[in-house]
């Protein structure tokens, strides 16, 4: 009987520490499961704000191109010129209120007066 109960007492302390390793696997997947998660949310919001920004890239290419079909609409009130040095420069008319822009423009592309280039090509 000795034996048979000392036999008993192994198998208690067998399924009790049998038991305990469970617990540290479970407390571990549970960790792991959480860090995971956690991970997710992380690749959501970084998910959300890419495709935000893929929005508002989408409205500045929207409005860029609008502004170039004015801008082509109003090809012929602009000439492309060359300077010595093969720059190109874009003269719009007066009546687009570029005159000062191109005048500060010509002056520092083409080292030239940019009032008389402007009224030059008009």
């Amino acid at each position: 009987m000795a034996a048979g109960g000392a036999g008993c007492g192994d198998t208690v302390e067998q399924c009790r520490a049998e038991v305990e390793r469970l617990t540290r696997e479970l407390a571990e997947a549970n960790r792991e499961k959480i860090q995971a998660a956690e991970c997710g949310l992380v690749v959501l919001e970084e998910n959300q704000s890419l495709k935000q920004q893929y929005a508002e890239l989408e409205a500045e290419q929207e409005t860029l191109r609008l502004e170039l079909e004015q801008l082509q609409e109003v090809g012929s009130a602009g000439v492309w010129l060359l300077t010595g040095r093969s720059q190109a420069l874009f003269v719009l008319l007066d009546s687009f209120g570029y005159k000062k822009f191109l005048t500060t423009v010509c002056r520092y592309i083409c080292n030239v007066p940019g009032q008389e280039m402007v009224s030059h090509y008009k």
